[in-house]
């Protein structure tokens, strides 16, 4: 698939980063390693990555196979065009990575070219600019954290969030489970909100809390609440879901299953 222009490319596409997300998914569930941060880099000759992430997940979705959480949760670096040659000029190289496991620190910029000049030239010996980027770990309980932060902001916030694992959402309780109790009291909500600087006034808690039985939070209450409100609308990436959906339906409103499953 070298051409980013030949929209009927885009199943080979497609299939490369299911390869790629089938052997990321059985390396890790193989060693152990579900947790890892990953990093995908390299020249994806498409234009569009989130429409090939969401066709990709598509496809996974209808076969009911795992699936690694990074197809859910990457996010790329943002650059400039890093391809600029008489045939295009577009970004087709990309660094993708989990941002629930890695913070960017510097991106170096991508060359600008006077108007009318391309690569490669004298200067630029390739035909692809690379891209910089350099990333920090983050440290568990920063990760714990976010999760938690993720949480309460899809069971009383608003704003849009990446879909939480079962593992992500298992952390995500344990720290608001500030006594280890197995249950989420008064006292271990405020000092959590406290601890993740949230702007909830006292009265968004304890409305929350009264959406509980006994005023408590078990864990399978915990997971059911951000399963009823995580819908279509509090996904942050369905935008790509989106691109998919045109992908298979074309000028359709519908898309029959025996389509997807074949």
């Amino acid at each position: 698939a070298k051409d980013p222009d030949d929209r009927s490319q885009t199943a080979v596409r497609v299939r490369q980063v299911t390869q790629i997300m089938e052997g990321l998914t059985a390396f890790t569930l193989a060693h152990g390693a579900a947790d890892a941060p990953v990093i995908l880099c390299g020249d994806l000759n498409a234009k569009h990555f989130g429409e090939i992430r969401g066709i990709a997940r598509t496809v996974w979705q209808v076969t009911g196979s795992e699936l690694h959480k990074f197809l859910w949760s990457a996010t790329d670096v943002p650059t400039g065009a890093t391809s600029i040659t008489s045939a295009r000029h577009c970004r087709i190289d990309a660094v993708q990575f989990l941002n629930s496991h890695l913070e960017v620190l510097e991106v170096k910029p991508v060359p600008r070219l006077p108007k009318g000049e391309m690569i490669p030239n004298g200067l630029y010996p390739s035909d692809h600019f690379p891209v910089f980027v350099r990333f920090r770990m983050k440290e568990t309980y920063q990760m714990h954290r976010e999760v938690a932060r993720a949480w309460l902001e899809c069971v009383a916030g608003r704003e849009k969030v990446h879909p939480l694992t079962e593992a992500e959402l298992r952390d995500a309780f344990d720290f608001f489970d500030r006594d280890r109790s197995n249950h989420i009291h008064r006292h271990d909500l405020e000092e959590a909100c406290l601890d993740l600087h949230c702007n909830f006034h006292v009265d968004v808690q304890e409305l929350l809390l009264d959406c509980f039985p006994d005023r408590e939070i078990s864990y399978e209450n915990f997971v059911r609440a951000y399963e009823v409100r995580l819908n279509h609308e509090r996904i942050r990436c369905i935008g790509e879901l989106e691109c998919a959906f045109k992908y298979f339906s074309g000028d359709r409103h519908v898309i029959p299953i025996g389509e997807l499953e074949a």
